[in-house]
C-alpha cells in the first residue's frame, strides 16, 4: 500500500492498487469505525463499481483507488503544495 495524507484544510487522500473486494472492503471498514464514534459520512461514492470510492465526512475526504485509476485522476496534483504529513503503523 502506497496511503498518502496531505495537510490542506484538513483535506486528506488515501489512495492506493487494490482488488473490488479490497476497495469495498476498506471503505466498508472506516465507515464502520468511524460510525462506532458517531460519525457518519456526508457522502459516499463509487464503491459499488469497486475501482474506487469516496467517502466525505467534512472534514477528512478519503479516496481508495486501484493504482490505474489514482494516476487517471491525479487528485494529488490538485494539493501539490500542501505539506506531506507522515504518519505510523502503514
Amino acid at each position: 500500500m502506497d496511503p498518502r495524507l496531505r495537510e490542506d484544510d484538513k483535506k486528506s487522500e488515501f489512495p492506493d492498487r487494490l482488488s473490488d473486494r479490497q476497495v469495498h472492503a476498506i471503505a466498508n471498514a472506516i465507515c464502520q469505525d468511524l460510525k462506532k464514534d458517531g460519525r457518519i459520512p456526508l457522502g459516499e461514492e463509487g464503491s459499488g463499481g469497486g475501482v474506487w470510492a469516496l467517502l466525505d465526512y467534512g472534514d477528512v475526504v478519503t479516496h481508495i483507488f486501484y493504482r490505474d485509476t489514482r494516476e487517471h485522476y491525479n487528485l494529488e496534483s490538485l494539493w501539490y503544495d500542501a505539506p506531506r504529513v507522515r504518519f505510523r503503523g502503514v
